[in-house]
């Protein structure tokens, strides 16, 4: 008897909702009496594309400034974002003192890396205070709360293959 009950709600529910989305749907406007003798052709349709009004970067952006894509869509070592797609090198990662060093392995072009930073490290709460690139590397340096954390890649054939994460 209470399988019965389940089923019978469940069809009810389903029921509404089906009559609630059929009354939602386009309406013809009302015709005006003036015109209800006259034959007038259908107004030509325009076909209709949709662009999105923001590019994935910009909607990244957005997202990053309402804090829906910092620490909850990327990885971080001791509160420094990874890149997307990085693998921890086995081995790599060394206490010294304070000081966390790890090394990842990734291919990344090297504007898509710096950008990341440049947009992540804030949305981390680190302030950029250096920035440098060069023929054959990178260096991203950042400070928060008192400490400082470098990011340094190495470019080879024009894509950086391997990063380091420095943090204390």
């Amino acid at each position: 008897m209470n399988k019965n009950r389940k089923l019978i709600t469940i069809l009810s529910v389903l029921a509404l909702i089906a009559v609630i989305l059929t009354g939602c749907g386009k309406k013809d406007e009302p015709k005006s009496d003036a015109n209800a003798g006259a034959s007038q052709p259908a107004p030509a349709q325009q076909p209709t594309t949709s662009q999105p009004a923001l590019s994935q970067s910009e909607m990244d952006q957005f997202r990053a400034s309402l804090g829906l894509m910092s620490r909850s869509s990327y990885e971080d070592l001791e509160g420094v974002p990874l890149y997307v797609g990085s693998a921890e090198i086995d081995g790599s990662r060394s206490l010294t003192g304070s000081t966390l060093t790890a090394s990842y392995s990734i291919i990344a072009k090297v504007d898509e890396f710096t950008t990341f930073y440049e947009r992540e490290l804030p949305n981390f709460g680190w302030s950029i205070v250096r920035k440098q690139v060069t023929d054959d590397s990178v260096r991203i340096e950042a400070t928060k709360s008192g400490r400082l954390a470098s990011i340094a890649a190495s470019i080879v054939d024009g894509q950086i293959k391997e990063y380091k994460i420095i943090t204390d």
